[in-house]
């Protein structure tokens, strides 16, 4: 196996108000890592469509895990069990068309980000980045059917 690359599956939920508060609906998730892009971690939704991914900073991640407040605008929160009744970490996901909260189990939070971590330690991402790559790859001409 590649131990540069890590998937792993998260307990998620999308949070939906409803008149009797909020209705906590169950999402296939997975979170996942690569150590030729360090900084980022990606969270990855199953929809009829297929995975759909939404890339976040690591640091942002585990700031939000180690200091349980908000981080990001409020964009990821740790959310504790007296407003929840289970430890979970608040993701917002905005777009131009609007935006979703949606709920991590805490533990596999940590447990993904403890492994990103031994992949790639904190302060060593610039080891594991190959600017040359990344230049060529925002300068090539992109096919315009991929802009859909």
């Amino acid at each position: 196996p590649d131990l540069s690359d890590l998937w792993q599956p998260v307990e998620a939920h999308l949070l939906i108000p409803d008149a009797d508060g909020v209705h906590r609906q169950p999402v296939v998730a997975e979170l996942h890592y690569t150590a030729t892009d360090p900084w980022a971690a990606t969270l990855l939704f199953r929809t009829d469509a297929g995975m759909v991914p939404w890339r976040f900073d690591r640091g942002l991640l585990g700031l939000t895990w180690r200091g349980g407040s908000s981080i990001g605008d409020g964009d990821v929160t740790v959310l504790e069990p007296e407003l929840t009744g289970l430890w979970m970490l608040l993701v917002t996901l905005r777009s131009p068309d609007g935006y979703v909260d949606v709920s991590l189990g805490l533990a596999d939070v940590e447990r993904f980000l403890v492994a990103t971590f031994q992949i790639v330690p904190a302060g060593d991402e610039h080891r594991h980045f190959d600017f040359d790559i990344e230049m060529e790859r925002i300068t090539e001409p992109m096919d315009r059917g991929d802009l859909w």
